[in-house]
Protein backbone atom coordinates (compact mmCIF):
# COMPACT_ATOMS: atom_id res chain seq x y z
CA UNK A 1 0.00 0.00 0.00
CA UNK A 2 1.11 3.21 -0.77
CA UNK A 3 0.11 6.33 1.17
CA UNK A 4 -0.66 8.31 -2.75
CA UNK A 5 -3.28 5.78 -3.14
CA UNK A 6 -5.03 5.62 -0.53
CA UNK A 7 -9.04 6.95 -0.75
CA UNK A 8 -8.57 5.44 -4.57
CA UNK A 9 -11.64 3.50 -6.22
CA UNK A 10 -9.61 0.06 -5.42
CA UNK A 11 -10.16 1.33 -1.56
CA UNK A 12 -13.78 0.58 -2.29
CA UNK A 13 -13.18 -3.09 -3.70
CA UNK A 14 -11.00 -4.10 -0.90
CA UNK A 15 -13.35 -2.96 1.67
CA UNK A 16 -16.21 -4.61 -0.70
CA UNK A 17 -14.49 -7.83 -0.57
CA UNK A 18 -13.02 -8.29 2.47
CA UNK A 19 -16.54 -6.87 4.05
CA UNK A 20 -18.17 -10.13 2.30
CA UNK A 21 -15.49 -12.82 3.31
CA UNK A 22 -15.91 -11.52 7.23
CA UNK A 23 -18.86 -14.12 7.30
CA UNK A 24 -15.74 -17.09 7.79
CA UNK A 25 -14.37 -15.20 10.28
CA UNK A 26 -12.10 -12.52 11.63
CA UNK A 27 -9.56 -10.95 9.04
CA UNK A 28 -6.31 -8.85 9.65
CA UNK A 29 -4.33 -7.02 7.34
CA UNK A 30 -0.66 -7.17 6.51
CA UNK A 31 -0.20 -3.43 4.92
CA UNK A 32 3.03 -3.64 3.18
CA UNK A 33 3.72 -0.16 3.22
CA UNK A 34 5.99 1.09 0.73
CA UNK A 35 7.44 4.22 2.02
CA UNK A 36 7.36 6.39 5.19
CA UNK A 37 4.05 7.76 6.23
CA UNK A 38 2.55 10.23 8.52
CA UNK A 39 1.46 8.92 12.28
CA UNK A 40 -2.28 9.45 11.31
CA UNK A 41 -2.25 7.23 8.31
CA UNK A 42 -1.94 3.72 9.41
CA UNK A 43 -4.76 4.35 12.12
CA UNK A 44 -7.29 5.73 9.22
CA UNK A 45 -6.07 2.84 6.78
CA UNK A 46 -6.87 0.47 9.52
CA UNK A 47 -10.10 2.23 10.20
CA UNK A 48 -11.19 2.35 6.64
CA UNK A 49 -11.05 -1.40 6.25
CA UNK A 50 -12.30 -1.76 9.72
CA UNK A 51 -9.43 -4.28 10.69
CA UNK A 52 -6.12 -4.72 12.78
CA UNK A 53 -2.85 -3.97 11.40
CA UNK A 54 -0.44 -6.85 12.33
CA UNK A 55 2.67 -3.65 11.44
CA UNK A 56 2.84 -0.32 10.95
CA UNK A 57 6.42 -0.51 9.58
CA UNK A 58 7.25 0.38 6.03
CA UNK A 59 8.70 -2.77 4.24
CA UNK A 60 12.51 -2.55 4.57
CA UNK A 61 14.92 -3.91 2.77
CA UNK A 62 15.37 -7.33 1.08
CA UNK A 63 17.75 -8.54 3.32
CA UNK A 64 15.01 -7.93 6.44
CA UNK A 65 12.24 -9.41 5.09
CA UNK A 66 11.65 -12.67 6.55
CA UNK A 67 11.49 -10.76 9.88
CA UNK A 68 9.16 -8.83 8.95
CA UNK A 69 6.98 -11.26 7.24
CA UNK A 70 6.72 -13.14 10.56
CA UNK A 71 4.77 -10.03 11.62
CA UNK A 72 1.98 -11.49 9.16
CA UNK A 73 1.48 -13.71 12.85
CA UNK A 74 1.54 -11.12 15.44
CA UNK A 75 -2.32 -11.00 15.39
CA UNK A 76 -3.05 -15.11 16.03
CA UNK A 77 -6.48 -14.07 17.57
CA UNK A 78 -7.56 -13.59 13.82
CA UNK A 79 -8.86 -16.34 11.37
CA UNK A 80 -7.41 -14.86 7.85
CA UNK A 81 -4.91 -12.41 6.34
CA UNK A 82 -5.17 -9.76 4.22
CA UNK A 83 -1.68 -8.98 1.94
CA UNK A 84 -1.90 -5.34 0.09
CA UNK A 85 1.93 -5.03 -1.58
CA UNK A 86 1.52 -1.95 -3.02
CA UNK A 87 2.21 -3.28 -6.73
CA UNK A 88 1.27 -6.63 -6.06
CA UNK A 89 2.65 -10.43 -6.59
CA UNK A 90 5.98 -10.71 -8.38
CA UNK A 91 7.11 -14.48 -9.17
CA UNK A 92 10.85 -15.76 -9.45
CA UNK A 93 13.68 -15.27 -10.57
CA UNK A 94 12.66 -11.18 -10.39
CA UNK A 95 14.18 -9.69 -7.24
CA UNK A 96 12.29 -8.82 -4.24
CA UNK A 97 11.14 -4.98 -4.14
CA UNK A 98 9.31 -2.68 -1.83
CA UNK A 99 6.32 -2.82 -3.77
CA UNK A 100 5.85 -6.29 -4.22
CA UNK A 101 5.18 -9.63 -2.54
CA UNK A 102 7.16 -12.58 -3.46
CA UNK A 103 5.77 -15.67 -4.33
CA UNK A 104 8.10 -17.67 -2.02
CA UNK A 105 6.72 -15.43 0.98
CA UNK A 106 3.46 -15.98 -0.19
CA UNK A 107 3.43 -19.49 -0.15
CA UNK A 108 5.33 -19.82 3.58
CA UNK A 109 2.98 -17.02 4.95
CA UNK A 110 -0.12 -19.15 3.52
CA UNK A 111 1.85 -22.32 5.13
CA UNK A 112 2.31 -20.95 8.45
CA UNK A 113 -1.39 -19.88 9.30
CA UNK A 114 -1.96 -23.31 7.43
CA UNK A 115 -5.99 -22.99 8.94
CA UNK A 116 -6.91 -19.37 7.20
CA UNK A 117 -7.17 -17.90 4.29
CA UNK A 118 -5.19 -15.10 2.69
CA UNK A 119 -6.03 -12.67 0.15
CA UNK A 120 -3.40 -10.77 -1.79
CA UNK A 121 -4.40 -7.61 -3.85
CA UNK A 122 -2.46 -8.10 -7.30
CA UNK A 123 -1.69 -5.39 -9.56
CA UNK A 124 1.41 -6.80 -11.20
CA UNK A 125 0.27 -7.28 -14.27
CA UNK A 126 2.78 -6.77 -17.35
CA UNK A 127 0.79 -4.93 -19.93
CA UNK A 128 3.96 -5.09 -22.40
CA UNK A 129 3.59 -8.48 -22.32
CA UNK A 130 0.28 -8.24 -23.77
CA UNK A 131 -0.35 -9.58 -27.05
CA UNK A 132 -1.63 -7.12 -29.66
CA UNK A 133 -5.57 -7.35 -30.50
CA UNK A 134 -6.17 -9.70 -27.74
CA UNK A 135 -8.68 -8.27 -24.81
CA UNK A 136 -6.82 -7.11 -21.79
CA UNK A 137 -9.05 -9.01 -19.64
CA UNK A 138 -7.75 -12.14 -21.76
CA UNK A 139 -4.24 -11.13 -20.94
CA UNK A 140 -4.29 -10.19 -17.73
CA UNK A 141 -5.84 -13.48 -16.98
CA UNK A 142 -3.42 -15.64 -18.73
CA UNK A 143 -0.70 -13.93 -16.47
CA UNK A 144 -3.05 -14.70 -13.52
CA UNK A 145 -2.56 -18.38 -14.20
CA UNK A 146 0.89 -18.68 -14.46
CA UNK A 147 0.63 -17.41 -10.71
CA UNK A 148 -1.47 -19.91 -10.10
CA UNK A 149 0.35 -22.62 -11.67
CA UNK A 150 3.09 -21.55 -9.47
CA UNK A 151 1.12 -21.81 -6.21
CA UNK A 152 -0.33 -25.17 -6.98
CA UNK A 153 2.95 -26.32 -7.47
CA UNK A 154 4.12 -25.26 -4.25
CA UNK A 155 0.88 -27.30 -2.70
CA UNK A 156 -0.82 -23.97 -1.46
CA UNK A 157 -4.48 -23.54 -3.28
CA UNK A 158 -5.79 -20.80 -5.13
CA UNK A 159 -8.15 -18.92 -7.10
CA UNK A 160 -7.60 -15.24 -8.73
CA UNK A 161 -10.52 -12.57 -9.35
CA UNK A 162 -9.56 -10.95 -12.54
CA UNK A 163 -10.94 -7.66 -12.95
CA UNK A 164 -9.58 -3.91 -13.13
CA UNK A 165 -8.48 -4.50 -9.53
CA UNK A 166 -6.90 -8.26 -9.20
CA UNK A 167 -7.05 -10.21 -5.76
CA UNK A 168 -5.66 -13.47 -5.56
CA UNK A 169 -7.31 -16.05 -2.68
CA UNK A 170 -4.50 -18.63 -1.38
CA UNK A 171 -5.03 -21.65 1.84
CA UNK A 172 -4.00 -24.71 2.19
CA UNK A 173 -7.44 -25.83 2.34
CA UNK A 174 -9.11 -26.08 -0.83
CA UNK A 175 -12.85 -26.59 0.72
CA UNK A 176 -12.54 -23.32 2.39
CA UNK A 177 -11.59 -21.52 -1.20
CA UNK A 178 -14.69 -23.68 -2.65
CA UNK A 179 -17.15 -22.01 -0.25
CA UNK A 180 -15.32 -18.37 -0.51
CA UNK A 181 -15.99 -18.12 -3.89
CA UNK A 182 -19.17 -19.41 -3.61
CA UNK A 183 -19.84 -16.34 -1.31
CA UNK A 184 -17.94 -13.71 -3.37
CA UNK A 185 -20.57 -14.95 -6.20
CA UNK A 186 -23.62 -14.70 -3.28
CA UNK A 187 -22.67 -11.64 -1.73
CA UNK A 188 -21.21 -9.29 -4.71
CA UNK A 189 -22.77 -10.95 -7.39
CA UNK A 190 -19.44 -11.93 -9.67
CA UNK A 191 -19.59 -13.83 -12.72
CA UNK A 192 -18.05 -17.14 -12.64
CA UNK A 193 -16.21 -15.99 -15.85
CA UNK A 194 -14.13 -13.51 -13.35
CA UNK A 195 -12.78 -16.07 -11.28
CA UNK A 196 -9.50 -18.24 -12.35
CA UNK A 197 -8.23 -21.23 -11.04
CA UNK A 198 -4.83 -22.79 -11.72
CA UNK A 199 -4.74 -24.72 -14.93
CA UNK A 200 -4.34 -28.83 -14.55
Amino acid sequence: MHPRFYGDSYDIVRRSILGCLSDFGTWAVHPMFSEEFGQLFPRNYSQSLGLPLTTYRPVPSPTRRSDYFRETTSCPATDHLFLDPDTGLGMPPSAPTRRHLMGPELVEIVKRRAKGMVLVFDQSINRGQFEKGKPAMEETAKQLRKKLRYLKGNKVHAFAYCSQANFILVSTQEWGLQNAKLQLQRCLMIPDSRFIRAPN
